[in-house]
C-alpha cells in the first residue's frame, strides 16, 4: 500500500489509517506509524491541511454543470461547444481539464444510412 506523498486517497480503510495516526501519534510517533503503514510523512500532513479540498469541490461544480448542458442539449455536445457553454457559465477551463481531470470523453453518434434493398442484378455470363 504505498502512496504518493501528493496523492490522498480518502476512501474505505485509508481515512481510518489516517485517523488512527493522528490519534496515536503521540504515543508510538507519527514516522514510525507511518513507516509501518507504508505511508509517507508527507501524505499525512496533506491528509491534514487537506489543501485540495476547494479543488476537488470547484471540479464537482463543473462537472454537475457538465452533465446539466450535456442532457439538456440532447446528448450530442463536443467538448468544443462545452467549452463555449462552461465559458458562458464564468468557468474558464481548458480541454485539458475536462477531457483528464473530469474523465471525459467523446462519444461518436453514427448517422443512420438512409438506403433501400433493391432488387437483385443478375449477371450474364458468355463463355
Amino acid at each position: 500500500m504505498t502512496l504518493k506523498s501528493s496523492r490522498i486517497i480518502l476512501k474505505g480503510n485509508q481515512l481510518v489509517v489516517y485517523r488512527f495516526i493522528d490519534n496515536n501519534k503521540n504515543i508510538f510517533g507519527l514516522r514510525w506509524l507511518c513507516r509501518q503503514f507504508s505511508i509517507s510523512p508527507n501524505g499525512h500532513y496533506n491528509y491534514k491541511k487537506n489543501s485540495k479540498r476547494e479543488y476537488h469541490k470547484r471540479l464537482a461544480q463543473i462537472f454537475e454543470l457538465i452533465k446539466y448542458v450535456y442532457y439538456n442539449n440532447n446528448r450530442v455536445i463536443g467538448y468544443r461547444v462545452m467549452h463555449v457553454f462552461m465559458k458562458r457559465y464564468g468557468y474558464d477551463i481548458s480541454n485539458t481539464t475536462m477531457n483528464k481531470e473530469l474523465h471525459l470523453c467523446a462519444v461518436v453518434m453514427h448517422s443512420k444510412s438512409v438506403w433501400k434493398v433493391g432488387k437483385k442484378i443478375k449477371y450474364l455470363t458468355i463463355f
